[in-house]
């Protein structure tokens, strides 16, 4: 069964209150929150996927607002929505330290100095708290009451919690990504390229039966709309080797021979951000440098590295070696749309692990 047919048991064309998994699904789950790149539809699926899978019947999840500095309560299950506006908190509010990892509430309450910030939390009987974190940064949190059968939240349920906290974490960032370059999109080296373009892009992507149909889908919109000439997709081989996959305008030795070590490829492993490009001249002075072909070598333009990651966990790696008429550098609106159109294929690579 392909990842589309699965996603159906989970899709729900209307409203996401609707939706009813029969069994939760990891794979599923991230299928639906970035194919519908709406904040709104993704705190609402996320809070009724979470109720389902951990039998809880109270749910917030707040994020954090970066321009006012205010951790906002962005959804809310099993209150009245009005409550939203009782659970928001300053950046610096001192409780906050202490969401480094999962914490409960009722640990919070030994220091007294925390006891007006958490009275909203204790009053309404969650038991829970759980960061949502990016780069080590705190983005947000969800808040869960205790299970409908009062059994304890095991370490296997954290596990899933940080997860899934992680797979919310990427959609809503990226979601945010799309929103941030959408009133300049149109500025992009290609006029054609809309914002509505990008979103079908991902869709159409989105909608593929496995991994090698969306990777061909993906090469077409790298070639034809971003006019990529060089480009690769990694994925996972053992441990922390990643070996080339597909790839655009390489050599066959270079697709034979090129892979990146997580552990050992040191300048790699501390790209820690969703995209970023790197310099050609720190590069060519690295090992995998050495590991293409002398005929990629010589047509490398810019290395542009996009970790597919959820939270700290690496399930891809997107590298763009030579787009037309760009010679060391992409606009920055360049920079965020190929993050975007690249975290599409992501569902497949989980579901490869799957």
């Amino acid at each position: 069964m392909g990842l589309k047919e699965k996603a159906s048991l989970y899709r729900i064309k209307t409203k996401p209150e609707k939706i009813i998994p029969e069994k939760f699904e990891i794979s599923n789950f991230i299928f639906e929150i970035f194919n519908k790149l709406d904040i709104d539809y993704q705190i609402e699926l996320s809070l009724i996927s979470i109720a389902n899978k951990f039998k809880t019947n109270k749910i917030l999840i707040n994020f954090l607002d970066e321009e006012k500095n205010i951790y906002k309560c962005l959804g809310i299950k099993g209150l009245p929505q009005s409550e939203k506006e009782n659970f928001q908190f300053h950046f610096d509010d001192p409780f906050l330290k202490e969401l480094n990892k999962p914490v409960k509430i009722e640990d919070l309450i030994i220091d007294q100095s925390y006891r007006k910030y958490i009275n909203q939390f204790l009053s309404n009987n969650f038991k829970i708290i759980f960061p949502l974190k990016y780069q080590n940064e705190l983005k947000g949190f969800l808040a869960l009451a205790g299970k409908i059968n009062n059994e304890e939240f095991s370490n296997e349920d954290l596990k899933d919690l940080e997860i899934i906290g992680s797979i919310i974490t990427s959609a809503i960032l990226t979601t945010l990504n799309i929103n941030n370059i959408k009133s300049d999109y149109e500025n992009l080296k290609n006029e054609n390229r809309t914002f509505k373009i990008l979103l079908e892009e991902f869709r159409n992507v989105s909608l593929s039966e496995d991994l090698d149909e969306a990777l061909n889908i993906f090469y077409h919109i790298l070639k034809n709309i971003y006019k990529v000439e060089m480009a690769n997709v990694l994925v996972k081989f053992e441990n922390d080797i990643f070996k080339v996959k597909k790839s655009i305008g390489m050599s066959q030795e270079s697709d034979k021979n090129f892979y990146i070590d997580l552990k050992t490829d040191e300048i790699i492993n501390n790209i820690t951000t969703i995209g970023e490009p790197m310099n050609i001249p720190d590069f060519e002075n690295t090992e995998f440098f050495n590991r293409l072909s002398d005929e990629d070598k010589n047509n490398i333009k810019l290395f542009y590295v996009i970790p597919l990651k959820l939270g700290e966990k690496c399930f891809g790696i997107v590298n763009i070696f030579k787009i037309t008429d760009i010679i060391d550098s992409l606009p920055l609106n360049l920079e965020k749309s190929l993050t975007i159109i690249s975290y599409s294929i992501l569902p497949y690579l989980l579901n490869e692990k799957n």
